[in-house]
């Protein structure tokens, strides 16, 4: 068995460079590569003390650098190192004359010593190199003497820890090599490991662990992936990825039809997504019912509607028992109500007075035109007492104790002139279609004119307008109540994710009232959900689809090709008339039939094979060695890679050389 063996170098590579700098900056950078057998090591741990106090710490990457920034006038060590190897040190004595600056940066490689027990490092917990200034030269450089004091003690590190370690690799080779031949894989395959760590460029152990796989896994391969399948859907399930997971029981299933486990996961997992699923639509449906409430209640909030407010916040009280926000706006609504109340409790007061006070005061104006001024002066006087400071009424009653020594003839010239001013409002309150004001000038001027026939058809035809004025409102109102019953039941289909029937709905509500904006904008709003639903759908579709491939693609790789088969027929569930699952499929047909056609001529060959073994082992019994290493290694003709045939065929051969 030949073995190389790499020294590992204690020697630090270091190189200098000054950088000028201006004014007083100073400072000394140290970029650092740990390094195992000369190259680059990952994943050491540079660490960087300042006396006996840890400043930093970095690990390396792949090209095994690292840098730090050193201060001047004090004392530093860089420690670098990796578990199971034995750190090293090197010290940096920044002390520096008050009048030298500038920015100094050093590189060097560190390399790290594999551990072996038995080796004694002692020596290594001093800095392999103490690096300081030198005054004369003006740079960082070794301090020689301590140098080649730690030569010696690291070259006799250097020398016992290579024999060390060719010692242990040694040694665990012969006793992976006594427990391979007594059949004891297990053991074989970790002293096989241990010494790949030992020395991992050597190719012995490598292949002889290979060669225990090899035969181990004739044994446990429908085991071990049972094992596997089961590990991996178990895996799946607590990264809450259950349909993967769903996948990879019903996989392992089919590998061990009587294992009730995988069954059992399988039909959990079924059982927990289809109760998700429900929740989760159930608390969708809640939610929305929540939101659509505050909403509406919300809106009626700004309109100042509380008690329709308060209602709605109940609602979604109802919904949410105990929610902060509804019972807050509940409190809010009830204040809101309560002072509302009040305001129109004082508005009604002086709405009342004002009433009675425009009443008095247009019944004294009316009188007043009429030219009753006694009537009028009375009606005056009661506007005066409900509203003492108005100026107005005290004007008119100063005029009309005047106005009542007025003429006779003036009376009925005003009464003349009352009738036309009437009529003249009456018709261009008609025109305007206003038919009320309209028929309250007609109805003033027929106080003028009581006996006129024409002016009493005048009234009738403002009450046949009015009434068909009302009518059209009516109509209008009814329209609205429909059009906001149509919304509102919109609304509720649309919260319940009934979206076609919303839909409809906001359709019919947009015909009633064309010009509100609402209901086009909800239907807009719902033909991009529709969309946006139906990508999801297609993602998750292509998701499974993708997923099945997976593990189709991934049973093809391990040879388990009936698996294979059962994945990617489970990719056509999604994608019906797919191609390339279709091809796949065919594909793992052919690798089955590949596959009884071999297993069908290894298992003639074993036959055969077992055949001629059975004669020799009866030859070699009976000392007949000539013939049965004939029929020895006519087995190995038929199987070559057994081992048995060969070391029955060299027990012979030393039989024969001791004879």
């Amino acid at each position: 068995m030949k073995r190389t063996v790499i020294a590992t170098t204690l020697i630090l590579f270091i190189s200098f460079v000054k950088l000028f700098s201006q004014e007083t900056e100073r400072y000394l950078e140290i970029r650092g590569r740990a390094e195992l057998d000369m190259q680059p090591l990952n994943g050491a741990i540079a660490t960087l003390y300042e006396g006996n106090t840890k400043i930093n710490s970095v690990r390396t990457g792949s090209d095994g650098m690292f840098s730090f920034k050193l201060e001047m006038n004090k004392y530093y060590v860089v420690e670098v190192g990796k578990e199971r190897y034995i750190s090293k040190r090197l010290a940096f004595d920044t002390s520096l004359p008050g009048e030298e600056t500038g920015i100094w940066v050093r590189e060097f490689a560190m390399s790290v010593v594999k551990s072996c027990d038995g080796v004694d490092y002692a020596a290594l917990s001093d800095p392999v190199d103490v690096i300081k200034y030198n005054a004369k030269r003006k740079d960082f450089e070794s301090d020689n003497a301590h140098l080649s004091k730690m030569r010696s003690k690291l070259e006799r590190i250097m020398i016992d820890n290579e024999q060390c370690l060719a010692d242990k690799y040694d040694k665990l080779i012969k006793e992976a090599d006594k427990a391979m031949a007594n059949k004891q894989f297990d053991e074989a395959r970790e002293k096989y490991a241990a010494a790949s760590e030992v020395f991992p460029n050597e190719e012995y152990p490598k292949q002889k662990s290979s060669q225990i796989d090899q035969q181990v896994s004739k044994l446990e391969n429908i085991e071990n992936l049972y094992t596997k399948t089961v590990g991996e859907a178990e895996a799946l399930l607590a990264q809450n990825k259950p349909d993967e997971a769903l996948l990879k029981f019903k996989a392992a299933s089919v590998l061990k039809p009587q294992e009730n486990y995988p069954k059992q996961k399988a039909a959990e997992i079924e059982k927990t997504m289809s109760a998700a699923q429900a929740n989760q639509q159930a608390a969708a449906a809640q939610e929305a019912k929540y939101n659509n409430a505050i909403a509406r209640a919300n809106a009626e909030m700004a309109a100042k509607n509380f008690e329709a407010a308060k209602q709605l916040y109940q609602q979604a009280l109802q919904v949410k028992p105990g929610d902060q926000l509804a019972q807050a706006k509940i409190a809010e609504a009830e204040r809101g109500t309560i002072a509302q109340q009040q305001q129109v409790v004082e508005r009604n007061k002086q709405a009342e007075t004002e009433k009675e006070y425009q009443q008095a005061l247009s019944q004294a104006d009316n009188l007043y035109k009429n030219k009753d001024f006694a009537a009028a002066l009375e009606q005056y006087n009661k506007a005066l007492a409900l509203k003492p400071n108005e100026a107005y009424p005290k004007q008119r009653i100063s005029q009309l104790n005047s106005a009542l020594a007025a003429d006779e003839a003036r009376k009925q010239r005003e009464l003349n002139a009352g009738y036309q001013n009437a009529m003249a409002a009456a018709e261009k309150a008609s025109t305007s279609k206003d038919f009320q004001t309209a028929k309250g000038y007609y109805q003033q001027a027929l106080q003028f004119k009581p006996d006129d026939a024409a002016l009493r058809s005048k009234l009738a035809e403002m009450d046949r307008l009015m009434a068909q004025e009302a009518q059209n409102k009516q109509q209008q109102e009814e329209i609205k109540r429909q059009y906001l019953a149509l919304v509102q039941k919109a609304d509720q289909l649309y919260a319940a994710k009934n979206l076609e029937q919303a839909k409809e709905a906001y359709l019919e509500a947009s015909n009633k009232k064309p010009d509100e904006q609402y209901p086009m904008q909800r239907i807009q709003e719902i033909d991009r959900q529709v969309l946006a639903d139906k990508a999801k759908e297609q993602q998750k579709i292509q998701e499974n689809y993708q997923n099945a491939v997976n593990t189709g693609n991934s049973m093809l790789t391990q040879k388990q090709y009936q698996l294979a088969k059962e994945a990617f027929q489970q990719a056509l569930t999604f994608k019906p008339g797919d191609v390339f699952a279709q091809n796949k499929i065919k594909e793992t047909d052919n690798l089955i039939k590949q596959e009884q056609t071999q297993l069908a001529a290894l298992e003639t060959k074993k036959a055969e094979y077992n055949g001629i073994i059975a004669g020799a082992d009866r030859m070699f019994s009976s000392k007949n060695y000539t013939s049965a290493k004939t029929e020895y290694q006519r087995a190995l003709t038929v199987l070559p890679d057994e081992q048995y045939p060969k070391q029955r065929i060299q027990e012979i051969d030393r039989l024969a050389t001791l004879a």
